[in-house]
């Protein structure tokens, strides 16, 4: 089974990309050089393309890499923020109903709900599965109370944290501090 994109992956990218180390990036993430190698390798596996140009004796990034790096952001600042919100708030039981696109549960989705489920054992995660456009709607019908979407959100009544690759958009008070 192929591994999922997950947030890790995506930390451990932008750490390198940063420092320019491996050596560095795993001293930061406090763990071993090995598997941070491990973990880029998977990445670019994953994704199916280089993203480091290691063939200069110093660690750059390819095209691809810089292209990816905005995302990267985007996507990791989405989960920190997401999380933020059931910490400060104290959602941690209860129900959420989430819909999601297929890039979603073909990437980073499982790693994601497997965190939650980790964080917060008592939360309830109804998982909605559908194209961004009947998606968007959905929760502008209130069914649904978050949304990984990809494309424009086009609608002023929903407030959004956008990435370039997914949006995430809910209703205004969850969106608080985008």
């Amino acid at each position: 089974m192929a591994e999922n994109l997950t947030i890790t992956h995506l930390k451990t990218f932008l750490m390198v990309a940063q420092l320019g180390s491996f050596r560095q990036t795993a001293e930061q993430m406090q763990t071993t050089q090995p598997a941070i190698s491990s973990r880029i390798a998977k990445l670019e596996d994953i994704l199916q393309t280089k993203l480091l140009d290691r063939s200069t004796g110093h660690i750059s990034l390819t095209k691809t890499g810089q292209a990816l790096r905005p995302h990267a952001e985007s996507m990791v600042k989405m989960a920190d923020r997401l999380g933020e919100y059931i910490r400060d708030n104290n959602a941690v039981t209860g129900r959420i109903s989430l819909g999601v696109t297929e890039f979603a549960v073909h990437t980073w989705l499982p790693a994601f709900l497997e965190n939650v489920k980790i964080v917060f054992p008592e939360l309830t995660l109804d998982l909605q599965v559908d194209t961004s456009h009947v998606l968007k709607k959905r929760l502008l019908r209130g069914d649904l109370d978050i949304v990984f979407i990809l494309g424009p959100v086009g609608d002023e009544r929903i407030q959004a944290l956008k990435s370039p690759l997914m949006i995430m958009a809910g209703m205004p008070l969850l969106m608080q501090g985008s």
